[in-house]
C-alpha cells in the first residue's frame, strides 16, 4: 500500500546531477545494509551463545502440552490453552483497532462502489494470475487454521493469509470486487470472531467449572478416530478477527491512496 505514496520514477533533467544523486544513494544504500546486516548478526549470535537460564518454564509446556492441551503445536498450545485469557484480551485488542480504522478511514471517505477502482493500473500479470492466487490463498488459509493445534499455523496466520487473498483482489481488479468478494462487513467479521473465542470457553465453563478450558471429543467416523475439541472454535474466532481487522485497515488505506 505504500507504493501508492512514491512517484514512479525520479526525474532529474542534469545527467551529471543525476549521476551524483545514484551514486550517493547507492552509497547509503551500502551504509544501511552494513549496519543492517552486522546489527542482525550480533543479535542472532548473542541468542545462539547465551547460556540456557536454570529453572527455565519451557520443559513444563514440553511435557504438558499434549497431555493437558491436547496437541502437538506446543506454541498453539499455550495461546489457546495455558494462555487463553491473554490471547483473548489480545484478540479484544485486535477487534477494537479494526473498528477505530474503520471510522477514522471508512466513514469519513464512504466507500465508492467503483467497479474500476483501482482497475487498470495493475500489471497484466497480477489481474491475470489473481484469481489463482485468491482460491490459492484462501484454501490454505483454511489448512492452517485446521492444522494448527497440533502443526505449523493457527488461527493468525490463517487470518493473515486469508486477508492477504482478498488484499491481491483489492490491488488487482479495485476495491469494489475485492468488497463483493468479502460479502461480510470487515467490522461483521472481526466482532463475529470476537465473539466466536470468547464463546469457545463457554463449554470448558459448563463441564470444568473453567472458562476457557476446552472440552475435547473423540469420535470414529468409517473407522478413523476423530479427536476435536473448542479449541478450534477459539482458533476460528482469532482467524476472523485477524481477517475482519486486516481488511479494514487495508480498504480504508487503500482508498486514502487513491487518486
Amino acid at each position: 500500500l505504500g507504493l501508492r505514496w512514491l512517484p514512479k520514477r525520479l526525474e532529474i533533467d542534469d545527467p551529471q546531477r543525476r549521476t551524483l544523486r545514484a551514486r550517493s544513494r547507492r552509497a547509503r544504500d551500502i551504509v544501511l545494509a552494513a549496519i543492517s546486516g552486522t546489527g542482525m548478526a550480533g543479535l542472532v549470535y548473542a541468542i545462539l551463545t547465551r547460556p540456557s537460564a536454570e529453572g527455565r518454564i519451557s520443559p513444563f509446556y514440553v511435557q504438558h502440552a499434549l497431555p493437558d492441551g491436547g496437541g502437538r503445536n506446543i506454541v498453539n498450545v499455550i495461546l489457546v490453552d495455558f494462555r487463553g485469557f491473554d490471547t483473548l484480551g489480545e484478540t479484544t485488542v485486535i477487534a477494537l483497532a479494526s473498528v477505530i480504522a474503520w471510522s477514522l478511514l471508512g466513514p469519513r471517505l464512504g466507500f465508492r462502489r467503483r467497479s474500476g477502482a483501482g482497475a487498470g493500473r495493475a500489471p497484466f500479470a497480477l489481474v491475470f494470475a489473481s484469481p489463482v492466487f485468491f482460491w490459492l490463498l484462501a484454501a490454505l488459509s483454511v489448512v492452517v487454521l485446521l492444522r494448527g493445534h497440533n502443526q505449523i499455523g493457527g488461527g493468525f496466520v490463517g487470518g493473515l493469509m486469508a486477508a492477504l487473498a482478498f488484499a491481491i483482489i483489492g490491488l488487482a481488479q479495485g476495491l469494489a470486487r475485492a468488497r463483493a468478494r468479502l460479502r461480510w462487513h470487515p467490522l461483521a467479521l472481526a466482532g463475529a470472531g470476537l465473539l466466536l473465542a470468547a464463546a469457545s470457553g463457554l463449554p470448558g465453563l459448563a463441564v470444568y467449572g473453567d472458562f476457557l478450558r476446552h472440552v475435547w471429543l473423540e469420535a470414529e467416523l468409517l473407522g478413523v478416530p476423530i479427536k476435536q475439541g473448542t479449541t478450534l472454535l477459539f482458533d476460528l474466532g482469532v482467524y476472523l478477527a485477524v481477517l475482519g481487522t486486516v481488511l479494514a485497515f487495508f480498504f480504508g488505506l487503500s482508498r486514502e491512496g487513491e487518486p
